[in-house]
């Protein structure tokens, strides 16, 4: 009884706050591929967790639930990381992304975009402006509204010289495009409709307006690699950015400063128990819009 109440101890503790979750891949020379899903303490340390699978796509929502996206399916683990629902999806997906209620939108290799809701039941599609087949390299972020779906082309602007589409699922409407024309590796969308993108080693932050507010150079790892992926920490002063070639550090946002790194293996993407998104207009402190340092 001792050791069975010792290991439901353990795994209730298995995913933490502020911990990072990161799927990596590896090739080996016969050509066969390897995906593992590993967690980092807020410290940036490898830490000993429970067995997770490498992702496409994942994130966790408000109540510490990890969603991660694979190839035709979608499985949610509560914060002991126990199952809850794995659903087989219609169709190749890529990105996934959950919403405030414990719902996740994923966005079919088609372009069309499926939501489940949170009892893991589909209850509506739709098709995406702007995207075609294959949305491979789409990166999509929910507003706070829960409404509004922002969504980025990471090879590249979209039809017309969109850089940031968006659209209201409420009302199936397409929305102003944001980005200026700029070309994003991907997006992390902040509490007051800013976003921040980002490319190459630099990360650019703009207001909900779509100005250019603030900019901050990243220290490049050992691999010299693009910034790939991104989410903010369960503090919302830093940042944690991962490149293609698998160097992720945690940076403080104010001074670009690099406090945990790690290198891991490529990563395909990452995400923050207990995110904290913030405004854009808190990022200013009272430095000069669009600095650099």
């Amino acid at each position: 009884m001792l050791s069975l109440l010792l290991a439901v101890s353990l795994a209730a503790s298995a995913i933490d706050p502020g911990d990072v979750y990161l799927s990596t891949e590896t090739q080996f020379v016969f050509g066969t591929r390897i995906t593992s899903g590993i967690f980092l303490s807020a410290d940036g340390k490898l830490k000993t967790g429970p067995s997770a699978g490498g992702a496409l796509s994942a994130q966790f929502d408000a109540r510490g639930h990890l969603f991660l996206l694979f190839n035709l399916g979608l499985r949610e683990y509560d914060p002991s990381f126990a199952l809850v629902r794995d659903t087989m999806l219609p169709e190749q997906s890529f990105n996934m992304v959950t919403d405030g209620v414990g719902g996740a939108y994923v966005v079919g290799a088609s372009g069309m975009t499926y939501y489940y809701g949170p009892n893991g039941s589909l209850q509506r599609q739709f098709q995406l402006p702007g995207l075609a087949y294959p949305t491979s390299t789409v990166h999509i972020e929910p507003a706070e509204d829960q409404c509004t779906l922002a969504y980025v082309n990471s090879e590249g602007v979209m039809a017309g010289g969109v850089t940031v589409q968006r659209f209201d699922a409420c009302t199936m409407e397409a929305l102003s495009p944001r980005g200026q024309g700029e070309r994003f590796t991907t997006i992390r969308l902040m509490r007051d409709g800013g976003f921040v993108g980002a490319q190459q080693n630099t990360l650019k932050f703009y207001d909900a307006a779509g100005n250019l507010v603030l900019t901050r150079a990243v220290a490049p790892g050992p691999d010299l690699q693009k910034i790939g992926s991104i989410a903010f920490d369960s503090d919302s002063a830093y940042i944690w950015t991962a490149s293609t070639g698998g160097f992720v550090s945690k940076v403080r946002i104010a001074d670009s400063k690099t406090v945990a790194s790690q290198v891991v293996g490529p990563v395909l993407t990452l995400a923050v128990n207990g995110e904290r998104r913030p405004a854009a207009a808190t990022l200013l402190g009272g430095r000069r819009r669009a600095t650099g340092h």
